[in-house]
């Protein structure tokens, strides 16, 4: 009898840690982020291809390609980013950056712990930045209960992740990869924006709805099949941002938020109408990296905008 309740005991066990050992880039996984940037706008798909090793380790190799229309031109591109190679066990998950592994996300740490990140990108402010855990949870998603770090960038970090990273997916409002803060004091790179979509096989598909397909990519200026536009200039900006839009009718209703790098909601901009412009007055705005999402019903376009001095 004592010999079955051990067993027993280790299975509940290993059934409990089972919920929360998702596997990281399976073969195939696709990951979609926003991408705009000045006259670009478009959207980043990353691709888990397959394994490759790397100073003895066996990683996922990430293939990330750029799928973009150029508002001045007119054009549909289509440009491969590179690779970006990736490990995890129970608790973590590894990138490989500038010659040696660092912990991306560590899904093992409590309220208050911190963990260092690579930068994406080197030659601007620091090689490395700190997160911080605000707090943990767990969430059901398509039936499989992931765990969740809540966080925000270390205080003087010169780079973060998303404020919700969720396990197996990665932040959603942010890109999978390290970000600038404000406090860098450069304008962002801008290599991908908030999460659209995330899907493997096993999964299934994950949609945060701020696009209306994973893939969507706006038409010819800017226009959506349902008639909506929205463009956003300058940008980079200095005293203010004009968004100009057009709605399906003349009692259509919309609302821009603004954020700023770690989520915190900076500015709400009232729309209705079917066409009009409304500035935003950015000259009381930090300079750095923010956030816009035009939502009418549902998000119809996000993006960056850039502020400068």
């Amino acid at each position: 009898m004592k010999n079955t309740l051990i067993v027993l005991a280790l299975f509940c066990l290993l059934s409990s840690e089972s919920i929360f050992a998702q596997e990281w880039a399976p073969e195939g996984a696709e990951w979609y982020y926003d991408y705009d940037a000045f006259e670009v706008t478009g959207y980043i798909r990353i691709v888990s291809e397959g394994d490759t090793v790397i100073n003895g380790q066996l990683c996922k190799v990430l293939a990330k390609t750029r799928f973009t229309y150029d508002y001045v031109t007119g054009n549909y591109e289509t440009a491969f980013m590179g690779n970006e190679y990736t490990w995890s066990d129970t608790n973590k998950v590894y990138i490989y950056k500038y010659g040696q592994f660092y912990v991306l996300y560590d899904f093992s740490l409590q309220t208050g712990d911190s963990w260092t990140i690579p930068a994406n990108y080197l030659g601007f402010c620091d090689s490395t930045g700190t997160m911080v855990v605000d707090s943990v949870g767990s969430i059901v998603v398509n039936n499989d209960s992931l765990r969740v770090v809540y966080c925000s960038p270390g205080e003087s970090s010169h780079w973060f992740l998303g404020s919700v990273i969720i396990e197996k997916i990665g932040p959603l409002d942010s890109y999978m990869l390290p970000e600038m803060t404000n406090e860098c004091g450069v304008p962002d790179l801008f290599e991908g924006g908030p999460l659209r979509c995330y899907y493997d096989e096993g999964f299934g598909w994950y949609s945060t709805g701020i696009a209306a397909e994973c893939d969507y990519i706006l038409g010819v200026g800017g226009r959506d099949a349902k008639g909506q536009l929205l463009q956003v200039y300058p940008n980079p900006a200095t005293d203010w941002v004009a968004f100009a839009y057009t709605l399906p009718n003349k009692d259509s209703e919309a609302v821009i938020k603004i954020t700023d790098a770690t989520g915190k909601l900076i500015d709400v901009v009232a729309v209705n109408g079917q066409q009009g412009q409304k500035i935003w007055d950015t000259r009381h705005i930090k300079p750095g990296a923010y956030f816009y999402s035009f939502e009418a019903g549902t998000i119809i376009k996000s993006g960056k905008i850039i502020i400068v001095n």
